[in-house]
């Protein structure tokens, strides 16, 4: 039993694959996962409605025992301003994982989440987009989820808000992780993890590589939305008989319930190389931190037509130096 605050923090990015990794890293013996996947607790810069008392964030930690880590996977904190300082407070020693992916597939798979939570409420991602600027100049508190959720650009700035992490718990204490490596090589990213950790590395052969958090349609969209968001007089009245832990759990039943598996339709092609210029900057960052190369993150450079070939001299000169 402990009071402590956990001290591995999985913070983002949403929709890379956390929810799987956040189930692979609790299976080791020396990770406590709590239940609750993102208790958000360290929400200071989002407008979110209500807090979460430190004492029922603290609870879902009863049972770790204080040795090795306890796991926080709230994805949020990854573009809120003030959690990388407010973690750093609470947990000085903390160990912070990002998970990251094509930042033209994450905003396309984070628009449809928030449709299917009922937090955006606009018709297409490309009506989305476009009032994102709108959005931005009117930040205020909202019955249904984060608002800044729904600023794409700020979500998925991965130089602004890595480099947070990095000011606040330097880099020997933050490690990047690709959703193409987790697909790809799951075993050997979670060994890479552990042994960064400094925890037996071997248990990632035992690790059971389960996939989560699929995409989901409502099935009722009034159960859905009490799980989601439950109204104030419902919170008044559970509050004194059911502990937050308890509450959590009627909501996850509620949402297993309410949902259907589904497939997102596929991301429009103009959309795409929409994004991938706007985000290209960010994976240029990314690719220079990690000393990878992401080619297959950025746009496709268009193909010059026949006619417009240039000098054998100057096409030597691009290739080159390209």
């Amino acid at each position: 039993m402990t009071s402590q605050y956990p001290n591995l923090f999985l913070a983002g990015a949403p929709k890379c694959g956390t929810t799987s990794l956040y189930d692979w890293l609790a299976q080791h013996p020396e990770i406590f996962g709590s239940k609750v996947k993102e208790p958000i607790f360290f929400r200071g810069g989002l407008t979110m409605a209500g807090d979460l008392p430190e004492a029922d964030y603290l609870s879902f930690y009863d049972e770790w025992d204080g040795t090795g880590y306890a796991l926080d996977g709230s994805t949020h904190y990854f573009y809120n301003p003030t959690a990388p300082a407010n973690i750093k407070a609470a947990s000085p020693d903390a160990k912070i994982i990002i998970a990251l992916r094509n930042p033209a597939d994450a905003v396309h798979s984070m628009y449809h989440q928030l449709s299917f939570t009922g937090a955006e409420n606009l018709p297409s991602l490309e009506a989305s987009l476009a009032a994102e600027e709108r959005r931005a100049a009117s930040i205020a508190p909202k019955r249904k989820g984060i608002p800044e959720n729904l600023i794409y650009s700020k979500v998925y700035g991965y130089q602004e808000n890595i480099s947070r992490f990095l000011e606040t718990f330097g880099e020997s204490n933050v490690r990047l992780v690709l959703l193409d490596d987790l697909k790809d090589r799951p075993v050997e990213c979670l060994r890479e993890l552990y042994q960064w950790l400094g925890i037996d590395p071997e248990f990632a052969e035992r690790t059971e590589l389960a996939v989560k958090n699929g995409a989901k349609v409502p099935r009722s969209r009034f159960l859905l939305d009490l799980a989601f968001y439950p109204p104030a007089w419902l919170g008044k009245f559970t509050k004194p008989l059911f502990g937050a832990s308890t509450r959590r759990k009627v909501r996850e039943m509620l949402k297993k319930v309410s949902t259907a598996k589904a497939k997102n339709p596929p991301l429009n092609a103009d959309t795409r190389a929409l994004l991938l210029s706007r985000f290209r900057g960010d994976v240029e960052w990314v690719e220079n931190f990690l000393g990878r190369d992401l080619t297959h993150w950025k746009p496709v450079p268009a193909e010059r037509p026949a006619d417009a070939a240039r000098p054998a001299r100057a096409l030597q000169y691009e290739t080159t130096d390209g």
